[in-house]
C-alpha cells in the first residue's frame, strides 16, 4: 500500500471518529486512539505493516505536542500543581512494585506531596531543610517512610586541602572544609550527630533514628571527584555504624 493511501486511510478513520467521540464527549484523544485500533491490524486491518507507519506516527507526535503547547496556560499549569505533581508522581510510582525512594535537592521539599503519592522513602540534602519543613519531616517518618538523610559533605570548599580533604565545613553548609583526612573517625560522628540532633528537633524517639534513617551524602556528589566521592560514602558508612552508639549515649545521658 502506498503512503499517500495510508495517509488517506488515517484521515478517514479521524474524521469518522472524531465527531463520534465529541458527540459523547469523550474528547478527541479517546476517538484518535479508537481509530487506531480500528484501522490496525487487531481488527480490520487496514494498516497491516506497522513498522512502515513508525514515521507518520511520529509525525502526529510532533503535531501533538505542537498544539499542546499553544494551549498550555501556565498559570493554569501553577494553580493545578499539586495534583499535575501529585497524581504523576503516583503514577511512576504504581508502575513499580519495588521499594520507592524519591530524591529532591531543592530548597523546599514538598514532603507532603512525595508521602501521598505513595513513595516508600524521600531523600533530601540536610543542609537545605528549613525549620518550616522540620514538621513535614516529623510526619512522613512517623508515617513509616524511610528518611534518606543528605548528611555527610561530599566535596570540598574553598580552601580544602586537597582531592581526598574532607571535614564539614560550616554547619549546615552540605560541603566540606579543609582539614587533615585523617579526621575521618570525627566526620563521621558529627555527620551522625546531626542525624540524631534532627530527630531530636522533630521529636521523634531517638531509638528509631538507626532503623529509620539512611545517612547519604548531600547533593553535589555528582561534581566530586573519585576520591571525594570514596570519602564521602566512607564517611556515611561510618557515620552509619556510630549513629546506635550515639543513641545509646543519648539514653544513659537522659537517665544521669
Amino acid at each position: 500500500m502506498s503512503l499517500l493511501a495510508q495517509i488517506a486511510i488515517f484521515l478517514a478513520a479521524a474524521v469518522i471518529a472524531i465527531p463520534i467521540f465529541r458527540f459523547f464527549r469523550l474528547g478527541s484523544v479517546l476517538g484518535y486512539l479508537a481509530a487506531g485500533i480500528v484501522i490496525g491490524p487487531a481488527c480490520l486491518g487496514l494498516i497491516s505493516k506497522v513498522d512502515a507507519t513508525e514515521h507518520i506516527a511520529e509525525f502526529g507526535i510532533v503535531l501533538l505536542m505542537f498544539v499542546i503547547g499553544l494551549e498550555l496556560q501556565p498559570s493554569r499549569l501553577w494553580v493545578m500543581r499539586k495534583s499535575i505533581l501529585g497524581l504523576g508522581l503516583a503514577q511512576v510510582l504504581a508502575s513499580t512494585h519495588a521499594y520507592t525512594v524519591v530524591h529532591c535537592c531543592a530548597a523546599s521539599v514538598p514532603f507532603g506531596i512525595i508521602r501521598a503519592a505513595g513513595a516508600d522513602g524521600v531523600a533530601f540534602d540536610l543542609s537545605q531543610l528549613r525549620r518550616g519543613e522540620e514538621d513535614e519531616v516529623a510526619e512522613a517518618a512517623e508515617a513509616g517512610m524511610g528518611m534518606f538523610t543528605g548528611a555527610a559533605a561530599t566535596v570540598p570548599g574553598p580552601g580544602a586541602g586537597g582531592a581526598g580533604a574532607g571535614t564539614p565545613g560550616p554547619a549546615g553548609s552540605g560541603r566540606a572544609g579543609g582539614s587533615n583526612p585523617a579526621d575521618g573517625s570525627s566526620e563521621a560522628r558529627e555527620t551522625a550527630e546531626r542525624v540524631l540532633r534532627l530527630w531530636q528537633r522533630v521529636g521523634l524517639p531517638p531509638a528509631t533514628a538507626a532503623d529509620q534513617a539512611v545517612i547519604t551524602p548531600a547533593c553535589g556528589l555528582a561534581g566530586a571527584s573519585p576520591a571525594q566521592a570514596r570519602a564521602a560514602l566512607t564517611r556515611c558508612r561510618e557515620a552509619a555504624a556510630m549513629l546506635p552508639e550515639l543513641i545509646e549515649e543519648t539514653r544513659g545521658s537522659q537517665h544521669e
